[in-house]
């Protein structure tokens, strides 16, 4: 539900949309994935209960959707994701914008919502699956779990201190102190 006066969708919007839309509770879904599984960045990668992995690739403009037809695992099936699906504002939500996206992708609208602060989900286009794709091992999904938390608490707590290898294997008599 679009109103005439309604603050522009950001990135940020788009991905609260997205998590919600997808349920956090049914999917391992991590944000900004950029080093430590050996892949490109994705905006969102999630893992269903199958273990497989679907990439959620946000954009908010037709410029940003077609510098991002230059990248080569857009133009081709990963082997370590299922689907690729884009994510992207109501008003983008035109032929003419949506033919850059990969055939094999696809599309999930974002607009607001009933209530302020509150957005709607549609997938206007399904995702080709990609059949050669093969499910995350414990390995694999450990990782990106990790990735996640790592990102949590990063933004709740900061940096951890340096220097510990591993504090809970370090016997001692110190009282904890926090």
């Amino acid at each position: 539900m679009t109103t005439g006066n309604a603050v522009p969708i950001n990135s940020d919007d788009i991905a609260r949309a997205v998590v919600s839309f997808l349920n956090y509770r049914r999917y391992v879904i991590v944000p900004n994935v950029s080093w430590g599984i050996n892949m490109h960045e994705c905006d969102l990668l999630a893992i269903n209960g199958d273990n497989y992995a679907t990439e959620i690739e946000i954009k908010i403009s037709r410029s940003d959707l077609i510098a991002d037809k230059k990248k080569p695992h857009h133009q081709r099936h990963h082997p370590r994701l299922r689907r690729l699906m884009f994510a992207v504002p109501a008003h983008m939500n035109r032929t003419d914008t949506l033919i850059h996206v990969p055939d094999h992708a696809g599309i999930i609208v974002v607009d607001h919502g009933h209530k302020e602060g509150l957005f709607d989900c549609k997938v206007v286009r399904r995702a080709a699956l990609n059949q050669n794709a093969r499910p995350w091992g414990p390995q694999e999904r450990f990782e990106l779990a990790r990735l996640g938390v790592m990102r949590f608490w990063t933004r709740r707590v900061g940096e951890p201190l340096p220097g510990l290898s591993d504090p809970l294997d370090i016997e001692t008599e110190q009282p904890i102190t926090t």
